[in-house]
C-alpha cells in the first residue's frame, strides 16, 4: 500500500479540475430515468472496488481513472434526475443521495485501513440503498418494476466484486459474509425475473445463458471460499456488460 496517499492525492486534484459533462439530450422518459438512476446503486460498489485496487496498486481498469469517472458520472447524474422529475418523494430521495454521497467521498482521499472494512463495506451499502430509494420513487405508479430488478444485477456484480477484493485485503468479518449471501440472493432473483421474460431475439437468450454460467461460477468461488480477486472482478464486469444490455433491451420495449 505504499504511495497510497499520493496516489489518492493526484486523484482528489484531478476531480478538482474536472468540469460537468452533461449527458447527451439529458433525461426523456421514466424508464431511461429509472435506468439512470439504477446505474447509481451499481457506481456505489464500482466507486469502493476502484478505491480498494487502488490501494492494491494494481492496474486493472485502471482503477484510478475509473474511480474519477464514476464519480464524476454519479455526481452528474444526480443533477439529470433532478431536472426531469420535480416529484417530492424523487426529490426527498435524491436529497438523502446527495448527501450520503458527499459522506461516502470523503473516505476516498484516505489511506486504506485493513481494520476498517466493516466500515468501507457499510459506507457502500448505504449509498446503494440510498440510490435504491431514487429508484423506487422514480418507479412509482410506473409498472417498471422488472427495469429495476435486472438492472440492479448491475449493482450486484461489481458489489460481489468488491466484496471479494474486502476478503483479500481486510480482514475478514461477519458482516461482509452476510452481504455475499444477500448479493447472491438478488442476482438469483434476478435471474428468476429474466426466465418471466420471453427474450424471442436469440442473442439475448444467448445472453441470459452466460449471465447464469456466471452465476455458477460465483457459487463455486463462495463454497470453495477461494480468494482470485482479478479473476472475480473479470468475471464480475462480464456480468456487468450482460446485465447492462439486457436492461436497456426491456428499456428499449418500453419506450
Amino acid at each position: 500500500m505504499r504511495n497510497m496517499r499520493y496516489r489518492l492525492v493526484g486523484i482528489v486534484w484531478i476531480l478538482a479540475v474536472l468540469t460537468s459533462v452533461s449527458m447527451a439530450g439529458g433525461i426523456e422518459s421514466s424508464v431511461q430515468a429509472i435506468d439512470v438512476a439504477g446505474k447509481q446503486r451499481m457506481l456505489s460498489f464500482r466507486i469502493l472496488r476502484d478505491y480498494l485496487m487502488v490501494s492494491m496498486e494494481t492496474d486493472y481498469k485502471n482503477p484510478k481513472g475509473d474511480m474519477v469517472k464514476n464519480i464524476e458520472i454519479f455526481s452528474q447524474s444526480l443533477k439529470e434526475i433532478s431536472a426531469y422529475s420535480k416529484d417530492s418523494k424523487v426529490q426527498s430521495a435524491l436529497g438523502k443521495t446527495k448527501k450520503t454521497f458527499e459522506s461516502f467521498k470523503q473516505m476516498l482521499p484516505s489511506a486504506f485501513d485493513t481494520s476498517k472494512g466493516s466500515s468501507y463495506l457499510g459506507k457502500a451499502v448505504s449509498l446503494s440503498n440510498s440510490a435504491n430509494q431514487v429508484v423506487l420513487a422514480l418507479s412509482k405508479d410506473t409498472g417498471e418494476g422488472v427495469i429495476n430488478q435486472v438492472g440492479r444485477l448491475r449493482a450486484v456484480s461489481q458489489e460481489i466484486s468488491a466484496l471479494y477484493l474486502l476478503k483479500t485485503v481486510a480482514k475478514d468479518s461477519e458482516s461482509m459474509k452476510k452481504q455475499m449471501q444477500k448479493a447472491m440472493g438478488t442476482f438469483r432473483k434476478g435471474l428468476d425475473a429474466l426466465k418471466k421474460i420471453e427474450l424471442v431475439d436469440a442473442t439475448m437468450e444467448k445472453k441470459l445463458k452466460k449471465l447464469k454460467k456466471i452465476y455458477i461460477f460465483f457459487e463455486v468461488m463462495n463454497a470453495s471460499d477461494s480468494h482470485t480477486p482479478i479473476i472475480v472482478c473479470k468475471k464480475a464486469d462480464k456480468m456487468l456488460k450482460i446485465a447492462d444490455v439486457l436492461t436497456q433491451y426491456l428499456v428499449k420495449t418500453k419506450k
